[in-house]
């Protein structure tokens, strides 16, 4: 970064440094229930198309690419923070999801992943008492 002590700063200049478009990384959730895995992830301005979804062994890869749309790229921006490019995520699927029933869908610029468990598959969780030794 190099620095101009003198230069005149605009209003927005401060929070452009702060601000990468090169590390878009989506925000995810993960909720869980009794028959499903569900991983929800931002992804405003893709659409089905620009996205893909691979599972690898327990691997789950989320892989998105976007470009800024032509009709914009002529427009002198003050400030831009909504993310252009690629991204990618990854998250490690439970071993009792059916990795061949899982469904992705895009609505409203969200990604919902939907895996579900296999009939009678236990989330691996239990609850163990704790007792005293005696």
């Amino acid at each position: 970064m190099q620095l101009a002590p003198f230069k005149k700063l605009s209003p927005f200049s401060l929070w452009d440094e702060f601000v990468s478009q090169e590390n878009f990384v989506p925000s995810a959730d993960i909720i869980e229930d009794r028959n499903q895995v569900e991983i929800r992830v931002n992804v405003p301005e893709y659409r089905p198309e620009d996205i893909t979804v691979d599972v690898e062994g327990r691997l789950l890869t989320i892989r998105g690419t976007t470009e800024q749309r032509e009709e914009e790229k002529d427009k002198h921006y003050i400030r831009r923070e909504r993310s252009y490019g690629e991204f990618e995520r990854c998250f490690t699927l439970p071993d009792y999801v059916d990795i061949d029933k899982i469904d992705c869908t895009v609505e409203n610029g969200t990604l919902s992943i939907i895996a579900p468990k296999r009939e009678g598959a236990s989330n691996g969780r239990k609850k163990i008492e704790v007792r005293s030794k005696r």
